[in-house]
């Protein structure tokens, strides 16, 4: 009886109807065959009226996955990557911007191995630079809880002591900016357990976009999706991002020099 509702679910939601067509079709053919009554015109008949059926149900099919794709561009998603295998590097992203870069990550490891030059190279000509990574302790001087929660979603371990050496690291640049590039770069430090890493390009320009990391339970780090969203196509969806960001940049605090 299980089987038989299953069935009928399938069918009343149109799943695996091109299945269920071949199965009944050869079902009507077997009974023929066994009662004498099946002959070559009436098989041949049977069998390019359910390569019909098929055909037509595949073509529906394709257009459903055509409105599911289009809406996608609807809402703003320019690009999605399953994981990290074929994403831009993150200094082309960087310098394709002109006004501002938002960098929202956990420990920012790239970043302050690859591309501080960069980084101060932008900010000398103009761009604004704001940089908001997860704080080793908190303002007390104890141990961030969240650390240790944001390390059981991960893979590995040793995320305290990556967080303190991207920490110093930023201290240390930040100090060595000439006046003129410090007073573009912000950077400030969160609590708060992140399930997302958020890259913003230009993002009140009209061509600004957002690149957004899911940062997925148990997965490594070059497994997690990715996905683009343009501020010119995304809307809501797009602001939905800003308004996350500027909500944790505003609970966040100002990552203070290494001697305070």
């Amino acid at each position: 009886m299980d089987e038989l509702k299953n069935i009928r679910d399938d069918i009343k939601n149109r799943r695996f109807i091109e299945s269920y067509i071949v199965l009944a079709v050869g079902l009507v053919i077997l009974v023929a065959d066994v009662f004498g009554i099946a002959n070559p015109s009436m098989i041949s008949g049977i069998i390019l009226a359910t390569l019909s059926a098929i055909v037509y149900l595949t073509v529906l099919e394709r257009r459903e996955f055509r409105k599911l794709s289009e809406q996608g561009n609807i809402e703003g998603i320019t690009a999605f990557y399953p994981n990290r295998d074929n994403l831009l590097p993150l200094d082309r992203i960087i310098n394709t911007a002109k006004q501002e870069i938002i960098l929202y990550a956990v420990q920012h490891s790239t970043v302050v191995h690859q591309y501080l030059g960069l980084l101060e190279a932008k900010a000398e000509t103009g761009c604004k630079v704001k940089i908001l990574l997860m704080a080793a302790r908190s303002p007390d001087g104890k141990v961030n809880p969240n650390v240790a929660e944001s390390e059981s979603h991960r893979r590995y371990t040793g995320l305290l002591a990556q967080i303190e050496a991207s920490t110093a690291s930023f201290q240390t640049w930040h100090a060595s900016l000439s006046p003129t590039a410090r007073e573009r770069v912000e950077i400030r430090v969160y609590l708060e357990c992140p399930i997302a890493t958020y890259t913003f390009i230009d993002r009140d320009e009209p061509d600004g976009f957002v690149q957004v990391e899911l940062l997925l339970y148990g997965i490594h780090v070059s497994d997690v999706p990715h996905y683009i969203v343009s501020r010119k196509k995304g809307g809501r969806f797009f602001d939905t991002h800003r308004e996350s960001f500027d909500r944790l940049w505003a609970k966040s605090g100002t990552l203070m020099p290494a001697n305070q």
